[in-house]
């Protein structure tokens, strides 16, 4: 019952939201439904959603069921993906970068390390 009434209020708060069209004349174009009809609408959805188990209880036994092995798939899929996380070490091995003080560090050599002589241009 939750996802349906979640729907209709999604669906609800979308109606609200202005196209952004333009009629012929590049004015906004008319609606024929006013806020208050379309409040009046929502409300009459609302309680018919409301009665929808006690008409077909055996459609809401089956979304139930639907709903729980949705649920559990849900579940099991999270689980495996939390101990493959869990098992993969990600702070190790090759391609991490090197931190000061391990061996890769300080390699230069004196001469890498001189600046060559950039002076000016000779003029002529």
């Amino acid at each position: 019952m939750f996802l349906i009434r979640t729907a209709f209020w999604l669906f609800l708060v979308v109606m609200l939201i202005p196209t952004g069209q333009s009629g012929q004349d590049g004015e906004p174009a008319e609606t024929d439904l006013s806020p208050m009809e379309a409040l009046s609408a929502a409300q009459h959805t609302v309680s018919d959603l409301a009665g929808f188990c006690d008409r077909n209880p055996a459609t809401c036994e089956t979304g139930t069921a639907v709903a729980k092995t949705f649920g559990q798939k849900a579940q099991a899929g999270a689980k495996m993906l939390y101990d493959y996380l869990s098992k993969t070490d990600f702070g190790s091995g090759a391609g991490t970068a090197a931190t000061a003080g391990s061996d890769g560090a300080d390699t230069l050599s004196t001469t890498d390390r001189d600046i060559p002589w950039q002076g000016p241009d000779a003029q002529g």
